[in-house]
């Protein structure tokens, strides 16, 4: 095996290496988005139980009085 062969394997993983790299930020910016709109939507949705949750404690007050 030549000096020329082992240059073109090592290059050859590299360039393996370097599209591995490439898909696996590509996969995990697409799990960051999806992580990124799933926060939002739970805040969303803590805001409504928050709304809700007043909103049965005043109607428990009036239904006291």
């Amino acid at each position: 095996v030549g000096r020329r062969q082992v240059a073109e394997v090592e290059e050859s993983r590299r360039e393996e290496m370097r599209r591995d790299v490439s898909t696996l930020h590509e996969k995990i910016n697409g799990l960051s988005r999806e992580v990124s709109a799933s926060t939002a939507e739970q805040k969303v949705t803590n805001q409504t139980l928050i709304g809700l949750s007043a909103k049965l404690d005043r109607m428990a007050e009036r239904s006291h009085e």
